[in-house]
């Protein structure tokens, strides 16, 4: 099972889902038609003429949060004008093709004339030509973000974000005889990278001891120049890196650890790290800073964390912010776009450990 997260105003809540395919008419899938609509294993089309923009086929396609990609071809059975929509709903109400948030509309005019549309709660942007035998797909991130692709390639992006629940839903002109075909809703599980589980490795350890996840000084030694690296995220890729902060068995305090983010790691020393959660270990009063590329940029005080608190650094767009327990802590001025590597410092005998990065 894999954990989707998503935020809900400044609180975050984790979702269980498990990849799942949908093919509409399977026996599990189910299709829901209005109006002269004929439907089998993966595809919809229209059963004769009727007012224009009154039939329509839909199916439940996938919950709030979750990352998605509908796929589908497109074909016909005659040679007449045709015009027919498909993408997705929140909720198969109607059948207009108002109803649809994000959908591709197309329109053959003549034997000659094969346009293409986009289709966004009523407003239409041309999107080009097509062909019979294309492919087309219509996908959403897990932050509502929707791209569409023609062929494999991306040709245009939602004019809004949407996270909420999804139909798979179709809208039929009055003569239409275009068939939408092999249509697949497959649910888009993240890439989670946890240091030394065999696949991601730790990269560039200067004088500190690393296991799964986890990653601490070998023994009580002052001094910065102590850490280590793990993955890569691509650039302009929203991400979350998650941990706690832990002290080395043994060790005493005052430690210090810094944990965070930067698009290279140069070196195990402090300026050099982007954007990170800068922890104090001072006897039992334990205070929270954060850091940006050497620049204390905000000190939340002392007595601000304790031993397991999940701390987070969040990039949405090219915005980043730093969380602690879900709830929402400072956001960064900074703008980030670049691809990013776990970075961090070490003074002392602090760390951190259940470390994942998600994008």
């Amino acid at each position: 099972m894999i954990l989707r997260r998503a935020i809900y105003g400044q609180k975050e809540v984790v979702a269980p889902i498990t990849p799942t395919v949908l093919v509409p008419g399977d026996g599990t899938t189910a299709w829901n038609t209005r109006g002269s609509v004929t439907t089998g294993l993966g595809y919809f089309e229209p059963n004769g003429s009727a007012t224009a923009w009154t039939r329509d086929a839909s199916f439940y396609g996938v919950g709030s949060g979750i990352a998605f990609s509908l796929t589908f071809d497109l074909s016909t059975t005659n040679q007449g004008q045709n015009g027919i929509m498909f993408g997705v709903s929140e909720g198969n109400t109607i059948a207009s093709w108002t109803e649809l948030k994000y959908a591709f509309y197309f329109q053959r005019s003549n034997a000659s004339d094969y346009r293409m549309f986009k289709a966004e709660s009523g407003s239409i942007t041309s999107l080009g030509t097509f062909s019979f035998g294309d492919s087309f797909e219509i996908k959403r991130d897990a932050l509502g973000n929707f791209d569409y692709l023609h062929n494999g390639t991306s040709i245009s992006t939602g004019a809004t974000t949407n996270t909420n629940s999804m139909y798979g839903d179709g809208s039929i002109a009055n003569n239409s005889a275009l068939r939408i075909d092999e249509i697949k809703l497959t649910y888009i599980a993240p890439t989670v990278l946890v240091p030394g589980d065999g696949t991601t490795a730790w990269v560039d350890i200067v004088n500190m001891t690393t296991s799964l996840g986890k990653i601490v000084p070998p023994s009580s030694v002052t001094g910065w120049n102590k850490g280590a690296s793990f993955g890569t995220v691509p650039a302009n890729t929203d991400f979350t890196l998650s941990f706690n902060f832990v002290l080395r068995a043994g060790g005493t305090s005052p430690s210090y650890f810094l944990s965070g983010v930067s698009a290279t790691n140069p070196d195990a020393l402090l300026p050099s790290v982007g954007f990170g959660w800068h922890a104090f270990a001072i006897g039992t009063d334990n205070r929270m800073q954060i850091y940006e590329s050497g620049i204390r940029v905000i000190n939340l005080g002392n007595g601000t964390y304790t031993t397991g608190d999940l701390f987070e650094i969040k990039r949405v767009g090219t915005t980043i912010t730093y969380l602690q327990n879900g709830t929402v802590k400072f956001t960064s001025s900074q703008s980030s776009t670049s691809s990013i590597v776990f970075d961090c410092c070490s003074y002392k005998d602090l760390g951190a450990e259940n470390l994942k990065l998600t994008y």
